[in-house]
């Protein structure tokens, strides 16, 4: 599994999340994953996938209640 190997790999968590939300429906997990996905966008490069990696978190926060 991509996360467990290479725990910071953005779109590894980002490709799990969209998973967990559209054939699982387990928001929670997906929320989850998305919000380690940002915590690991520090560099440059992956400070381009911040906009989308918030619009996703904004969607499934939407659809769960905390």
């Amino acid at each position: 599994m991509m996360i467990a190997d290479e725990p910071g790999n953005v779109f590894a968590a980002e490709e799990l999340a969209k998973w967990y939300e559209h054939r699982k429906s387990d928001f929670k997990k997906a929320h989850y994953l998305v919000y380690q996905a940002l915590s690991f966008s520090r560099s440059n490069e992956r400070r381009k996938k911040k906009g989308s990696l918030h619009h996703r978190l904004n969607g499934i926060q939407s659809r769960i209640d905390f």
